[in-house]
């Protein structure tokens, strides 16, 4: 049977600052590692990336995202995005030519980027990348989503390995730092676990 689980992800507009230079605007953060696509014809829309803690014996089926609330900036021409530059290559005397993206749509297309699913030391991670802005170029209106909410849907899997995986204290506490739900941690990897030690005539096939 599928199951669910929702977070709600706030953002502000004191999370972030607007550069602007030679009329057009691009958006930095102290706050967030921003990343951004690679499509240098769409707006300069920075991706942040978040990680939710899940069960290790799940499928992902989905995630949904929604926007809740947002919150209008301002009028700007957002640049583009950034050009990746190979390192150890002089690009001094390469043209900056630009090309314009499609002003009569909305940016981004979709909120996030997919979704990873990774494991830490025997914790089940999902990850995706995701953009709080949301970008009229028609009518140059800038706004940050304030509130989103994530919806990740799972399925048990039916068959599962009954060897428990080594979860240590110290990779514990990092992904406690790490996941926008931290507060599931002993719930979904009670701490009992580790614990639980081999006994000495038994094997791993």
């Amino acid at each position: 049977a599928q199951s669910s689980r929702s977070y709600r992800l706030t953002f502000g507009l004191n999370d972030f600052k607007l550069q602007t230079n030679n009329g057009t605007t691009k958006i930095v953060s102290d706050k967030y590692y921003l990343s951004f696509e690679s499509n240098t014809t769409k707006p300069g829309l920075p991706l942040i990336g978040k990680s939710f803690l899940i069960e290790n014996d799940v499928v992902i089926d989905s995630i949904s995202y929604s926007v809740i609330s947002k919150q209008d900036i301002g009028k700007y021409v957002i640049a583009n995005n950034p050009k990746i530059r190979a390192l150890g290559l002089n690009n001094s005397s390469e043209k900056q030519f630009v090309y314009p993206y499609d002003t009569t749509k909305v940016y981004p297309e979709k909120i996030a980027k997919g979704f990873t699913s990774s494991d830490m030391d025997g914790y089940r991670l999902v990850s995706s990348s995701l953009c709080p802005f949301i970008y009229d170029a028609q009518t140059r209106i800038l706004s940050l989503a304030t509130t989103i909410d994530v919806t990740i849907y799972t399925s048990k899997l039916k068959q599962r390995s009954t060897l428990n995986p080594l979860i240590g204290g110290n990779m514990r506490s990092i992904v406690k730092n790490t996941v926008v739900n931290p507060e599931e941690l002993s719930t979904l990897y009670p701490e009992k676990t580790q614990a639980r030690t081999l006994d000495a005539n038994s094997s791993v096939r």
